[in-house]
C-alpha cells in the first residue's frame, strides 16, 4: 500500500510539473515576454519589446523609435533562443527568428517599415508595400549586433507611372543593451 501511494504521489507530481511548464505558469523554460532590446539604427535608435507570448515561440512585439514618436506592433516567430551567463544563467545570448507587421493598415505599420527599411509606408505615392517572406533577424551577444535580412517589395506611382521595386535588406545594427521589464 505504501509503495502504491508513493507511486501515485510521484505521478501526481510529474503531471503537476508538466502542466506548469507547458502552460508557462511556473518553472518552464525562458520566456521573452518583457524583454527589451535597445538598438542603434541607421536613422535613430529604436527598441524591440516582446509584449506577450501568443503560443509556442510566437510573440506579439512592438518596434519603436526610442523617442516614442512612432511604433508598430509586429508578430515574431522565434526559431532559436539561447541563454547563459548572469547570476541565474538567464541572460539572452543568441536570438534568431522572423517577423512581420501585425497590421495591414499603413498608419499602423509605418514605424515597422520606416525603422527596418527606411521606406515611409504612409507616403501617398506607395500603393502596395510588403515583405514577400517576412523579415529575418539574428541577435548575437558576442558581436553585440542585430542583423536584419529580407526583401521588401513595393509599388509606387511616380510621374503617373506605377513602378514595382524590390529591395534587399541586409543591415547590422549595434545593440545598446538588453533588459527584462
Amino acid at each position: 500500500m505504501k509503495k502504491l501511494f508513493l507511486a501515485v504521489m510521484a505521478l501526481a507530481g510529474m503531471i503537476t510539473g508538466l502542466t506548469l511548464t507547458s502552460c508557462g505558469g511556473g518553472g518552464g523554460g525562458n520566456n521573452l515576454t518583457g524583454t527589451y532590446i535597445a538598438v542603434n539604427g541607421p536613422a535613430s535608435s529604436y527598441y524591440v519589446l516582446f509584449v506577450e507570448r501568443e503560443m509556442g515561440e510566437v510573440y506579439s512585439a512592438i518596434i519603436s523609435d526610442t523617442a516614442g514618436s512612432a511604433d508598430s506592433y509586429m508578430t515574431v516567430n522565434i526559431s532559436e533562443a539561447r541563454y547563459g551567463g548572469g547570476k541565474d544563467g538567464d541572460t539572452l545570448t543568441y536570438l534568431k527568428g522572423t517577423t512581420s507587421p501585425a497590421s495591414l493598415q499603413a498608419k499602423n505599420n509605418a514605424a515597422f517599415y520606416n525603422i527596418l527599411t527606411g521606406i515611409i509606408s504612409t507616403n501617398n505615392a506607395i500603393t502596395q508595400l510588403y515583405f514577400p517572406n517576412g523579415m529575418s533577424f539574428e541577435f548575437d551577444a558576442q558581436q553585440e549586433t542585430l542583423l536584419w535580412t529580407g526583401k521588401v517589395s513595393y509599388k509606387a506611382i511616380a510621374d503617373n507611372v506605377t513602378q514595382e521595386v524590390e529591395e534587399e535588406i541586409m543591415r547590422e545594427d549595434d545593440v545598446l543593451y538588453i533588459s527584462k521589464r
